[in-house]
């Protein structure tokens, strides 16, 4: 029973950090509102998928911004 009890608070820990860390990059991408990270912590994978594909509000700080694969260095 105790081996039960560990394994269930190892696993709501975990998701606990990782719902963190997804609710982290949601708001880099501008979206600030907690329900993202109550979706990832409750959901998983289901929050997981959401928050990857959250449009980007501030303007897009990725790859396209800074002029995509042109300015790539020559290898």
């Amino acid at each position: 029973m105790l081996n039960v009890l560990l394994v269930c608070a190892i696993a709501l820990a975990l998701a606990w950090f990782i719902a963190k860390e997804f609710y982290a990059i949601a708001v880099e991408k501008g979206h600030s509102n907690r329900k993202y990270f109550w979706w990832c912590f409750w959901l998983g994978f289901v929050g997981w998928a959401m928050v990857i594909a959250l449009p980007d509000r501030n303007g897009g700080a990725g790859i396209g911004s800074k002029g995509g694969f042109d300015n790539l260095p020559t290898i």
